[in-house]
């Protein structure tokens, strides 16, 4: 079939539960087109466990689609992974978060993100891997509040974790500990933000990229990067400029 699960014009909440069980699971994987695909979404949606993966066939389709919804899009144990675009996409959205998601390997020609995120109010990432996909780990685009806490994001084809924001958007962006290594280009680029905070902690490692550990540029407010170790990088290990 083209698509897995196709949704539109919701009204209120979407709820995807995956409990123990062979009758309670939820497995989406294998279709040609989208795995999940919310269009015109309602208030809140929650992925919770479940599995969406190789999806799309060979073209460019990804593992989550969810556009507009106003509240919170949370996905919580979720594993995206070897689809042929990006693992999740979400849109013009409220509150995001990710906790222990794994989005791996999601890949087809010059894409494939593990999580895109685009033009939402906020995203939060506890743990989970976003490793070895063709494009970045993870990908956000101006959104005004981003936190990272403790995530992997490695081996994928362009960075670990891209930012990218806009004047109007003045974005925070504070990453605490996680791995962003053997990445093609940088381990962390940051592009257009106002405030950035880096802290390690025990498991912080930004070594063995193709580019720099952490480039941060064009920013126009505060940079705080406390105890951190980038090694190995093929050009620097850090970049701050403007």
């Amino acid at each position: 079939q083209e698509r897995g699960v196709f949704l539109a014009s919701i009204a209120d909440d979407v709820t995807f539960l995956d409990s123990a069980g062979p009758t309670q699971s939820v497995t989406v994987t294998g279709n040609e087109g989208t795995g999940v695909r919310v269009a015109d979404g309602g208030v809140n949606a929650t992925f919770t466990n479940g599995t969406y993966s190789n999806n799309g066939a060979g073209s460019q389709f990804p593992g989550f689609n969810l556009v507009s919804f106003s509240g919170t899009v949370a996905f919580d144990g979720v594993t995206a992974s070897g689809n042929s675009d990006n693992g999740i996409e979400v849109n013009s959205s409220g509150v995001i978060t990710l906790r222990n998601v794994t989005a791996e390997n999601n890949t087809t020609v010059n894409e494939g993100d593990g999580a895109e995120i685009v033009s939402s109010t906020s995203l939060t990432v506890i743990g989970g891997s976003f490793s070895g996909n063709a494009d970045s780990g993870i990908d956000v685009e101006s959104v005004p509040a981003v936190s990272l806490m403790s995530v992997a994001a490695n081996d994928n084809g362009r960075d670990g974790f891209t930012f990218e924001g806009n004047v109007a958007t003045q974005s925070a962006v504070t990453v605490t500990g996680g791995t962003f290594s053997g990445n093609v280009r940088d381990g962390v680029h940051l592009s257009t933000v106002a405030d950035v905070t880096f802290t390690a902690n025990a498991n912080a490692v930004l070594s063995s990229n193709g580019g720099d550990g952490i480039d941060i540029d064009d920013f126009s407010g505060t940079v705080t990067l406390r105890n951190l170790t980038a090694s190995g990088n093929i050009e620097r290990g850090f970049v701050v400029a403007n």
